[in-house]
């Protein structure tokens, strides 16, 4: 627990926030990284590397937050359980009215070698996700550069995706490709690999925010399970169920055109078996 005047600014090593941190800003060099399971009371801008909670843990924001280019965040997941330990994950709570959260920089989910009590045992599932950055009252806007994949924990065929809300960021275990489903035990007809042909063509590299309209649909895309997945790029002619339990609908024709404005000939050329 620590009041300063001044702002705080770490060139180098790691600054642990276990209890309550203040000052007028606090600021995370190149070399720097902050962690903790506790509070700051200040903006915080990093240009290190943030590291929340102690394995896995939370930590709170009461203030704005950057994370600007050349940032890494490390985000360690034991697990689907929002909780401090075994079994949970890391958490960056910012909190406050009207906060200002701009994400940039890499993203560096771990699934493996995570100290304290983590059991280093959780490998995610298609759907599978983890909120891991929530604003209790404010917006989060700009994108990672990129998305460092875990070097062991990931099941075979599958990586991570961002999925990018409003008030909060969700890490989703996604299919390397939706144009090769076997691995996931999901049979494809020649028109659902014609449209996963089409979603690979125009997916974003894995951590970058889509553009704006085809951010709901790689919203739905990234959260469905295997089931959803199976259902839903099955569903040619019609209309089109992505998520699990069909909860999210989108007809044909509005995916096809969304697709084909951001992807031309090689989309509409995928799309057109299904004519």
């Amino acid at each position: 627990n620590a009041t300063f005047q001044q702002g705080v600014t770490v060139d180098q090593g790691e600054l642990r926030v276990d209890g309550t941190l203040t000052g007028s800003s606090i600021e995370i060099g190149q070399n720097g990284n902050i962690s903790g399971n506790g509070t700051i009371v200040s903006n915080l801008l990093s240009r290190g590397q943030i590291s929340p909670g102690q394995s896995p843990g939370l930590l709170t924001i009461n203030g704005d937050m950057t994370l600007a280019a050349g940032s890494q965040t490390n985000i360690e997941i034991d697990g689907l359980i929002a909780q401090d330990g075994a079994g949970g994950f890391d958490r960056i709570s910012v909190i406050g009215v009207n906060r200002a959260v701009a994400v940039g920089g890499t993203l560096a989910p771990v699934l493996r070698g995570i100290t304290g009590a983590a059991n280093n045992n959780f490998t995610p599932k298609l759907g599978d996700s983890v909120r891991f950055l929530d604003v209790a009252n404010g917006t989060i806007t700009g994108s990672f550069a990129g998305l460092t994949q875990p070097g062991s924990g990931l099941a075979a065929g599958t990586r991570f995706d961002v999925v990018y809300g409003t008030g909060s960021l969700l890490l989703a275990a996604t299919p390397l490709s939706y144009a090769d489903l076997s691995g996931h035990g999901i049979r494809q007809s020649a028109a659902a690999v014609s449209i996963g042909r089409a979603i690979d063509a125009s997916r974003p590299l894995a951590g970058i925010r889509p553009s704006d309209a085809l951010q709901p649909l790689y919203s739905s895309l990234y959260l469905a399970n295997a089931e959803g997945l199976a259902h839903g790029l099955e569903q040619a002619s019609g209309v089109i169920y992505i998520g699990s339990g069909q909860a999210t609908v989108m007809s044909l024709g509005r995916f096809a055109d969304e697709i084909w404005s951001h992807q031309g000939e090689l989309a509409r050329t995928d799309l057109s078996s299904m004519d």
